[in-house]
């Protein structure tokens, strides 16, 4: 749900001239997202199913590209590797 606000968000910072609303949207979406995965029951390892790991998949990959385009909003690189 916060990754949908993200265009909100952009453009609030832009009406405020307050480019610290992205960085703490940034900084909620990755917080959220790191809650959710790291429970052993949402984890690609442990899916039930093929349908179920690639439903996974695809939330990880939407959570990756939503933080590349936040963190180019804030003029922030993005390391190859963590």
């Amino acid at each position: 749900m916060l990754m949908a606000r993200s265009e909100e968000i952009a453009e609030q910072a832009i009406r405020a001239e307050d480019v610290a609303l992205v960085a703490k949207h940034a900084f909620a979406v990755a917080q959220a997202f790191h809650s959710y995965y790291q429970k052993p029951r949402y984890s690609l390892l442990y899916a039930e199913s093929e349908d179920l790991r690639a439903c996974r998949t695809l939330l990880v990959d939407a959570f990756v590209r939503q933080m590349e385009v936040l963190l180019g909003l804030l003029g922030i690189p993005v390391p190859g590797r963590m």
